[in-house]
């Protein structure tokens, strides 16, 4: 199964389904692919699930850390979702 991802200035992400918010995110040499069977599962089970593509190999090595990433997803979930998550 081949989701459409969307695309803006700073996220790339899935997002499938309708309901409460579900964010998935993948480890560290994971992908949005890692994720297409278990956000098509959830969505059914009537989440909306995002998976949010972590910018581990963007930035600096020095900022590739625990800090940096929950940042990241902090911001993912406030510009793209606007609201408390799962």
């Amino acid at each position: 199964m081949i989701f459409k991802t969307k695309k803006d200035k700073k996220y790339h992400f899935i997002e499938k389904g309708e309901g409460h918010p579900m964010v998935l995110l993948h480890g560290l040499m994971g992908g949005l692919s890692n994720f297409e069977e278990m956000a098509e599962f959830f969505a059914d089970k009537g989440f909306k699930v995002f998976v949010p593509q972590l910018p581990i190999y963007d930035l600096p090595v020095l900022n590739t850390n625990l800090t940096a990433i929950s940042k990241f997803v902090g911001k993912f979930i406030k510009q793209e979702i606007g609201k408390p998550v799962t």
